[in-house]
C-alpha cells in the first residue's frame, strides 16, 4: 500500500518518517491502530433521603444537593416573594424546594 505526502503529494517510501521530496513529517497511519474508547466516569446515584432532609432543614438552600440551577432560581424567587408577601412566601419556597428536590434526584438517578 503506497503512502503519499500530505504536503507535496509525492509517494513516500515504506517506513519513512519524513517525505524525501519536501521533508514534511509523515502522519501516522490511523487506520491500523485501534482507537481506545474513553472510559465513562462513574456517576454515583444521589440519595433521595439526603436531598429531602437538606431541603426540609434548609429550604431552597438545601436544594443545592439536588440541582444547583434550580436551587439558585428558587432562592431568589423565595426571597422576592417573601419580601412582597411579608414573609408568607417563605413557606411556599420551602414546600417548592422539597418537591423540586424529589423531582431532580429522580431525574438524575434515572439518567443513564
Amino acid at each position: 500500500m503506497s503512502k503519499f505526502c500530505s504536503n507535496c503529494g509525492k509517494e513516500i517510501a515504506e517506513g519513512a518518517t519524513f517525505c524525501g521530496e519536501c521533508g514534511a513529517a509523515v502522519q501516522a497511519d490511523t487506520d491500523s491502530a485501534p482507537q481506545a474508547s474513553q472510559p465513562v466516569p462513574y456517576r454515583g446515584k444521589k440519595k433521595m433521603w439526603l436531598a429531602l432532609l437538606l431541603t426540609f432543614l434548609l429550604g431552597p438552600i438545601g436544594l443545592l444537593y439536588a440541582n444547583v440551577k434550580h436551587a439558585l432560581i428558587l432562592v431568589v424567587a423565595t426571597v422576592v416573594v417573601s419580601f412582597l408577601t411579608a414573609g408568607a412566601g417563605g413557606l411556599a419556597g420551602w414546600v417548592a424546594s422539597m418537591v423540586l428536590a424529589y423531582k431532580d434526584v429522580n431525574e438524575y438517578n434515572n439518567e443513564g
